[in-house]
């Protein structure tokens, strides 16, 4: 069967790649883990209420892509907490 229509990441393009994924729960994303090399994905705890914890999970990191999000407002998880 032929897949070279389909799209997917370029593996070989990523093998130097590593990525720190910064979590509030590190335990929910193992999964993700299992998807590179050994050591290539690694997550950290990081939580945007506590800066220290996210200066550490950035910190020598080359390039960074902030996905913060609430799915819905609850006592501090609050849109306006944060900016």
């Amino acid at each position: 069967m032929d897949r070279s229509d389909q799209q997917g990441p370029d593996y070989n393009r990523l093998s130097g790649v590593r990525l720190r994924i910064a979590v509030r729960h590190p335990y929910f994303i193992e999964h993700l883990q299992r998807l590179g090399r050994p050591g290539q994905i690694r997550a950290v705890r990081a939580n945007v209420r506590f800066p220290r914890l996210v200066e550490a999970a950035v910190r020598d990191a080359e390039v960074v892509i902030n996905l913060v999000g609430i799915l819905s407002e609850r006592g501090e998880q609050r849109f306006d907490a944060r900016q």
